[in-house]
């Protein structure tokens, strides 16, 4: 493993302990009367992502997460809830488009997906979650990050 991705890793680390340590709470509010799988949250932080299951359809609660570009690196970490029968597979976020702008993982529990966004190149990046229930997988959602000026 070359030193660069190494550091990588380790940013890596440090950063999803740092945001486990922190936590954050926030207040899912569905809109409307259908329930169409998309969740919104006021006040969310874009580096929090909290994804849910409902009627076997997943959901986050920001879409899109986004960041300034003078924010620098942000990590990323999305949380399913810890009581519930879901987990994220191995690939459970992939970012389309440029593989060295992020850098993703499963987080230390399988409730946690952690992703390093370097945040260095503007644009908005496509990306899907996926998520297990009990062993199955449901259908994967496409939500968006983007990274602005």
């Amino acid at each position: 493993m070359n030193q660069q991705r190494r550091r990588g890793l380790k940013a890596l680390t440090i950063a999803a302990a740092v945001a486990l340590v922190a936590g954050c709470v926030v207040h899912i509010e569905h809109r409307g009367d259908k329930d169409d799988g998309k969740h919104h949250t006021k006040g969310a932080d874009p580096a929090n992502p909290q994804v849910t299951v409902v009627g076997g359809k997943i959901g986050v609660n920001l879409d899109p997460l986004e960041f300034k570009k003078a924010q620098g690196a942000v990590t990323i970490t999305w949380r399913l809830p810890a009581d519930g029968p879901y987990t994220f597979p191995k690939d459970g976020i992939v970012i389309d488009g440029n593989r060295e702008e992020f850098m993703c993982g499963l987080g230390q529990k399988p409730t946690e997906f952690v992703c390093l966004n370097r945040n260095t190149r503007e644009g908005t990046y496509k990306y899907t979650i996926r998520v297990l229930d009990g062993g199955k997988l449901l259908e994967p959602f496409d939500p968006f990050v983007k990274n602005g000026a």
